[in-house]
């Protein structure tokens, strides 16, 4: 046995980007259930709507939906007589193939509503964790184009288990996990290009992997703008035309869509900036509910890393970094000024996931400065383990402290999302880790095994 974990251990330590894309998967399901919202909805159910009934709405979950929503399922709207998604649809339209399968299961259409809801809540929470799970493998490869294997295995270790990554983007087919995907794939393919090594397909992939990262969250237009400004400065005509042409192919066809069920080129996704900057500003960094610095404290480590970033000067890469510190300003800029800043009920600082490739891959001067100084290598191993222990909680106890909810809903009292006291991480800890998960399994099994249906309500099928 020992000489074949031995193995196994040599075949994953000479492939550390597939290892950390199979480990990824495994924890980010071992807490068996999907961390889901009602957001998430529309893209879970969307690919079971095209697969079974070859359409894009998805009157056939209303029964349940309105049952669950007396007032309305707010991510849906009701357009020329059909319920469509209020959200962008790239992201679950991108995932049909990974859903085919269900085209060939026999009888699948005639299943009960819940059965059904049952599937695609599983199916979820797997896409979820595949998308999130390669996310970090490349960013790994990122990593690698710019320092040693030791300090990028250490920075994907940290964007996969030290931030929103885990608690967020591999819980749930929220639109982030995709876009942090399509992010590291475009600052992958555009360094290889930068740096002489790519040829049209990674000049293709470069502008491709941006125009859809803005078509499945449209505020990644912000990361296309970065990128083509960058590439304007630096006279990089052929990378930006490609940048260009697919985000205007992209863009056509999400007007085109939008234009067709909304009537309006924004279609159910509006844009508002009208928030108080400062005070958003001040939420997204550093409140108890939603603070960067307070779930993820590693990213205090940012400052130094900029200092050793300015040292450096245009050294090889240099392109890539530009990109990669002007979109996460911008981004959390953003996001401030969205009136809702805390992103609804969720944990964490859900609004700032797509940013989490770029502010990790920042930290790399400060990785390879704890090298030479003990006392800052303490500080950052301490903060990272906070870091983690913070995303345990979102993926393992959450929503178990009831905190969005109780003693009163917290968009009635604002004021909630600076309490120290009491906040999401404190109540979830104490609340203890959710084996729903587990309960359901446990009760599929005994339902098998008796020969009854099961008790629909210990699985839990209710999105939050």
């Amino acid at each position: 046995m020992k000489p074949q974990l031995s193995r196994i251990a040599g075949w994953m330590g000479r492939r550390p980007a597939l290892a950390l894309l199979l480990g990824a998967v495994l924890l980010y399901n071992l807490n068996l259930r999907p961390v889901s919202s009602g957001d998430t909805a529309p893209a879970a159910l969307l690919p079971l709507a095209v697969w079974l009934d070859g359409t894009i709405t998805f009157d056939r979950w209303m029964p349940w939906l309105d049952q669950r929503y007396p007032l309305g399922a707010g991510f849906l709207a009701k357009r020329n007589g059909h319920y469509h998604s209020q959200y962008p649809i790239l992201q679950p339209v991108l995932l049909l193939p990974l859903y085919s399968p269900l085209a060939l299961a026999p009888g699948l259409r005639q299943w009960p509503l819940e059965h059904l809801l049952l599937l695609a809540r599983i199916l979820e929470k797997l896409a979820a964790s595949l998308i999130a799970a390669w996310a970090v493998a490349l960013f790994f490869c990122l990593a690698r184009r710019f320092t040693g294997p030791r300090q990028s295995l250490w920075l994907a270790l940290l964007f996969a288990f030290a931030t929103s990554t885990w608690s967020i983007s591999s819980q749930a087919l929220w639109q982030h996990g995709m876009g942090q995907l399509l992010v590291i794939l475009s600052l992958l393919s555009l360094d290889r290009c930068l740096s002489g090594e790519g040829g049209r397909a990674a000049w293709a992939a470069a502008g491709l992997a941006a125009a859809l990262s803005a078509g499945v969250r449209p505020t990644n237009v912000v990361f296309v703008a970065v990128c083509c400004a960058v590439l304007l400065v630096t006279r990089r005509w052929k990378l930006l035309a490609s940048y260009l042409a697919f985000g205007a192919v992209v863009g056509a066809a999400v007007a085109a869509h939008n234009l067709a069920v909304f009537g309006r080129l924004s279609g159910g996704y509006g844009a508002d900036l009208s928030g108080n900057l400062l005070g958003g500003l001040a939420g997204l960094l550093f409140s108890p509910s939603r603070g960067l610095f307070v779930y993820s404290p590693v990213f205090l480590f940012l400052l130094p890393a900029a200092c050793l970033w300015l040292r450096r000067g245009a050294a090889p890469g240099a392109g890539v970094i530009a990109i990669a510190a002007l979109f996460s300003v911008a981004h959390v800029l953003v996001h401030a000024a969205w009136p809702v800043w805390w992103a609804g009920d969720c944990y964490g600082p859900r609004f700032l996931t797509e940013a989490l490739p770029c502010l990790t891959l920042l930290l790399i001067p400060s990785l390879e400065w704890l090298e030479r100084s003990r006392p800052a290598k303490a500080a950052f191993i301490a903060l990272a383990a906070f870091s983690v222990f913070a995303h345990f909680v979102g993926t393992f106890s959450y929503p178990g402290g009831a905190w969005h909810t109780t003693p009163e809903p917290v968009s009635r009292r604002p004021e909630r999302f600076w309490d120290w006291k009491d906040n999401p991480l404190r109540r979830d800890f104490s609340a203890g880790v959710n084996l729903k998960g587990y309960r359901a399994i446990v009760e599929l099994a005994a339902a098998r095994l008796e020969g009854r249906p099961p008790d629909w309500e210990k699985l839990d099928l209710h999105v939050q």
